[in-house]
């Protein structure tokens, strides 16, 4: 009898070691495992006349007229996972730096943080304080911009239309998308550091931005529209998919038939599919399978786009070549 109790405990423990290695094992696929985009198209780059446009990682963007920026979020800090979920964050002014150097850039004119979550608004009003001009938002944002630095701030609301350099900015409302974290609005003690929860959504814009004829839209959440978006025609959309795969193939399309096929684009750009909490000295890559299905969201993009509309993904900080979208 002793010795089949031994045996027994001898399995149990075996049992309970390889229990214990799989379950880490299946929390570490989660966390690394994420789908490759190698085999999806990308958009080339050129120089050309009038205004550049670079993409940054997540949903920033800048738009560069000769050395001077229009700068969209601007998030370039890109805290890793550890402290985002441990520590308070404050800006990098080091990769800041760093990243608008190498885009030649040497002014902003305003930086546009789309809504207050930490991976829009959180460097806006450091790259204020570097490169002058005044962040725009909404009262969430005007709270982040007062408690950093106390730099220039002008609030922004849906149907503004705003000149900055060469190009005509027009503002509409957007939702988040489906099941977001950390919603409602910026606490009016916000202080920086501040824990990446601090940075509530606000309210969400969305951009149309014209210049000469080329007409951009920019979507920087997965979330439906406040309006109808046949009054803002576009040739070009940047389409944010981050959370997009997470839901039903009906919320995809009515998102895309509301943001695409309304707009009328041409060229689909997708944006906020990358990790980040990657630092931008290395590659971008997709957001883990744990967060994030951005394999399930080009897939749908790409069906409904059925071959009569372009989608390509951007490549960092790079000029990015627009001109298949017939008037960019």
């Amino acid at each position: 009898m002793a010795g089949i109790r031994s045996a027994r405990r001898k399995w149990w423990v075996w049992g309970l070691i390889a229990g214990t290695a799989a379950s880490l094992l299946a929390g570490w696929a989660a966390i690394n495992l994420r789908p490759s985009l190698e085999t999806w198209p990308e958009l080339p780059t050129a120089r050309q006349g009038g205004v550049e446009v670079r993409f940054f990682g997540t949903a920033s963007l800048a738009f560069i007229d000769d050395a001077e920026a229009f700068v969209i979020d601007g998030f370039v800090s890109r805290p890793r996972l550890g402290p985002v979920l441990l520590t308070r964050l404050a800006p990098d002014e080091r990769a800041l730096r760093q990243t608008f150097t190498q885009a030649g850039i040497n002014k902003v004119s305003a930086v546009l943080a789309t809504h207050s979550h930490y991976d829009h608004a959180m460097d806006a009003p450091a790259i204020v304080r570097l490169y002058g001009g005044e962040v725009w938002g909404g009262a969430s944002t005007g709270r982040i911009a007062r408690a950093d630095g106390d730099v220039p701030f002008r609030q922004i609301a849906a149907a503004d239309m705003l000149e900055v350099g060469s190009m005509t900015v027009r503002i509409f409302e957007i939702d988040h998308a489906p099941d977001g974290l950390m919603m409602g609005d910026v606490a009016e003690d916000f202080a920086v550091p501040a824990k990446a929860g601090d940075y509530r959504f606000g309210k969400g814009y969305g951009l149309h931005i014209t210049h000469g004829e080329c007409r951009i839209m920019v979507m920087p959440s997965a979330g439906l529209p406040h309006e109808e978006l046949s009054h803002y025609p576009a040739d070009v959309i940047f389409l944010s998919v981050g959370q997009l795969g997470l839901q039903d193939t009906d919320y995809i399309r009515r998102y895309y038939a509301a943001t695409v096929g309304a707009s009328g684009a041409r060229l689909v750009v997708p944006i906020h599919w990358d990790d980040f909490t990657r630092p931008l000295e290395k590659p971008l890559k997709p957001l883990p399978y744990a967060v994030d299905r951005i394999d399930i969201a080009l897939t749908e993009i790409s069906v409904l786009a059925r071959g009569d509309v372009s989608v390509a993904l951007p490549l960092l900080n790079a000029p990015l070549d627009l001109s298949a979208s017939g008037r960019c």
